[in-house]
């Protein structure tokens, strides 16, 4: 609905959508955890192959189940495909050669530009329009990212001996939000649970191609219970559920409002790793923490304030 030329969420107030939400970068976290330990016994290349096809036949039987067929629009398809290689093949690829050669807190300030990035975007290609409430939201949770980054033990070196790690998840980053951002338009036509299926199906695809010789070379019967246990967690909860969440969310609340919950995974993170590997929660990373949730409650604020003046217009 477009009222006063804005694209008004369906969900303006905090709702089940963003509880999920929620979940899903708690999720995203701990998957951290569980990836960091599954790596230890697994390739990386081999690991993201078999948990995505895993996910991939999941989520296309529960589809299927659910919306009974998986018909597309002709002109729809080769989007869907294309998409789904933006967002499950190249994405991937980047992000898991990026962390490689760089640090986990170089990776995580960059994963933080996510939601700036979408903001920018979408603003440039008129997707949607933010608010200036909504712009300081995104520049205060960044900055709690920021204060719970540096406040950890990780060394944070940005564009020395790691450039090009951080460059490889930075390409990385604008691959997810343009994944997210044209994914928004095919949500008025298809529900978030068929095109993540289609989606992730098709980017699967490429990505076992290009995993196939690490695939081959893997010893998959001498990796141990808790390894294939990091491995079904992650394709099940971190993949399968927090996927279709996202593309929930960019359905119900638009791009930019569901990407600022990305930087709740650091949060996430930092509490799995107090949690199961006893690292300490400083004050700082309190405050920071504390300043991401602050920034997130403004983002969603700046969708009242829209949805209250639109009404006035409109009322008018």
């Amino acid at each position: 609905m477009i009222l006063g030329g804005d694209c008004l969420t369906d969900t303006p107030g905090f709702s089940l959508v963003d509880v999920c939400l929620i979940c899903s970068c708690l999720i995203w976290g701990f998957n951290s955890t569980a990836v960091k330990y599954s790596l230890g016994e697994f390739s990386p290349l081999a690991f993201n192959a078999v948990r995505f096809s895993l996910a991939s036949v999941t989520i296309l039987l529960i589809a299927l189940y659910v919306e009974k067929d998986l018909r597309v629009e002709r002109r729809d398809l080769l989007r869907i495909v294309g998409i789904g290689f933006l967002g499950n093949t190249l994405y991937q690829v980047l992000f898991i050669n990026g962390i490689n050669l760089s640090t986990a807190g170089n990776t995580t300030l960059v994963l933080a530009m996510m939601p700036v990035s979408i903001a920018i975007l979408g603003r440039l290609f008129a997707y949607e329009h933010i608010p200036l409430v909504g712009w300081a939201g995104i520049a205060v949770s960044f900055t709690g990212v920021l204060i719970v980054t540096l406040s950890g033990q990780q060394s944070i070196d940005l564009f020395s001996t790691t450039l090009k790690g951080d460059l490889l998840t930075l390409a990385g980053v604008f691959c997810f939000s343009s994944y997210t951002l044209l994914c928004k338009p095919l949500l008025k036509r298809y529900s978030p649970l068929k095109l993540t299926a289609i989606a992730m199906a098709s980017g699967s695809l490429f990505l076992v191609i290009y995993s196939l010789p690490a695939v081959t070379r893997q010893d998959w019967l001498s990796a141990s219970p808790l390894a294939w246990a990091g491995l079904v967690y992650s394709f099940s909860l971190s993949l399968v559920f927090a996927y279709i969440v996202w593309n929930w969310g960019v359905s119900k609340l638009g791009s930019t409002r569901t990407a600022v919950y990305q930087n709740l995974t650091t949060i996430s993170g930092v509490l799995a790793s107090w949690l199961v590997l006893g690292e300490p929660w400083t004050p700082m990373k309190f405050f920071g923490a504390l300043l991401t949730l602050g920034g997130l409650a403004a983002v969603r604020a700046a969708d009242i304030i829209r949805l209250r003046a639109a009404k006035r217009r409109h009322a008018a």
